[in-house]
């Protein structure tokens, strides 16, 4: 596991294109990214639409949770600058994959190419919070109507899917702002299970895992 440190979200919005050039170099096909709702995924969004046209018309995004009322993650993506690029045909409408009930979070026989994962104040990413670490029984979304966090009723990435999907892939922990802190010293000292710190789940994954933060 890497640690790269950045002053904050805006910094590390400047890096983001780097690693999408990167991947979309390396890869000759489609990349796939698994995004996340919330701030940090304004620093995904900004990365991105940094691209020129061709590379961005390469880039396949995955939403990887929803809220089921109030202000969606959806709508935040599109407000970050999504709607925009539609708007102006530098994007396609598939290029943006919302999750559904009741379907798989993409196809079987595909990973995410990178994974961005924002993690909350007390560990929990996408919409898995304390308490949630069990066996999905294989359903890649899962529907949360008890959550901590308003609002209560939401949809998330499973995290039979989070270990399906990420096999090879390159995922980013995202700890960044001072409410954060306790949760990224408690994932550092490595003592917890992802019972107690749903992010800890990351560590078993088969992937290529790296923290970004402001507070190392």
């Amino acid at each position: 596991m890497k640690t790269r440190t950045f002053k904050d979200l805006s910094d590390f919005a400047r890096y983001v294109p780097l690693i999408l050039k990167e991947k979309l170099d390396s890869v000759p096909r489609t990349v796939t990214v698994g995004i996340p709702g919330g701030r940090g995924a304004e620093s995904i969004v900004t990365g991105a639409l940094s691209l020129s046209d061709e590379d961005l018309s390469r880039l396949s995004f995955y939403l990887v949770d929803e809220r089921l009322s109030g202000l969606t993650n959806e709508q935040t993506l599109l407000d970050y600058g999504f709607k925009k690029a539609f708007e102006e045909n530098r994007m396609r409408s598939g290029q943006l994959v919302i999750l559904e009930e009741g379907r798989s979070f993409m196809e079987r026989n595909q990973t995410l190419d990178l994974l961005f994962l924002g993690v909350g104040e007390d560990g929990h990413i996408a919409s898995l919070f304390p308490g949630s670490c069990v066996p999905s029984h294989q359903k890649d979304v899962i529907v949360v109507t008890d959550s901590p966090k308003m609002p209560k009723e939401r949809i998330s990435i499973s995290y039979d899917a989070l270990r399906q999907y990420t096999v090879d892939s390159e995922v980013y922990l995202l700890f960044f702002g001072e409410g954060k802190q306790d949760a990224y010293n408690r994932f550092v000292k490595n003592e917890e299970t992802c019972r107690t710190l749903p992010v800890q789940f990351c560590r078993s994954l088969d992937s290529t895992l790296t923290v970004a933060t402001d507070l190392a």
